[in-house]
């Protein structure tokens, strides 16, 4: 018997770092979904890395590429969509992205953020180790707001992927009212 599909889309959101592509890519397998990732949309729409769009167009003109991409997809996508971290960038967003599908954010400590993103490498917003934590504390305070907005969180601290991909497969069977089990 074939799994249900969803009947509106996912979007994960939450930090960079948080393994939001991750959890999208093995939620997606395990409902039997496509899966994509915004800044792989990105990339790909762009011809260049994220890195590169943030050298040649600034912060300002990505968020523009990337808002303009969201938009897009959120009417089309069918299946998991892993948000960037910066993706929700204004309640318009947030309000748009909910009315089209589920926002789920992906709840990670402070912590565990600063561990795996010690080693910046490839990502633009944090250059140096030296202005991590004070970087990370900013983008978390900017940014808590939308996150909270999600229909439902899920907290990563002290579990596995799958236990974390589980947990999100009971809440969308509880919002959708279809057992992806």
């Amino acid at each position: 018997m074939n799994k249900p599909k969803l009947s509106h889309p996912v979007f994960l959101c939450g930090m960079m770092g948080s393994g939001k592509s991750t959890i999208g890519e093995k939620l997606a397998d395990k409902i039997g979904v496509a899966f994509a990732d915004l800044d792989s949309v990105i990339e790909k729409s762009e011809g260049m890395s994220i890195p590169e769009i943030f050298e040649q167009k600034q912060e300002k003109g990505f968020r523009a590429i990337e808002r303009n991409q969201l938009i897009k997809l959120a009417g089309e996508i069918e299946g998991i969509l892993a948000l960037g971290g910066g993706s929700l960038q204004n309640q318009q967003i947030v309000d748009h992205l909910k009315i089209y599908g589920w926002l789920i954010f992906i709840d990670t400590s402070r912590a565990d953020i600063f561990e795996r993103l010690s080693d910046p490498t490839g990502r633009p917003m944090l250059e140096t180790a030296d202005e991590l934590t004070e970087r990370i504390n900013s983008l978390f305070d900017e940014r808590m707001q939308y996150y909270e907005q999600a229909h439902f969180s899920v907290q990563t601290e002290n579990k596995s992927v799958d236990e974390i991909t589980t947990e999100i497969v009971k809440k969308l069977t509880i919002y959708e009212g279809r057992d992806y089990h």
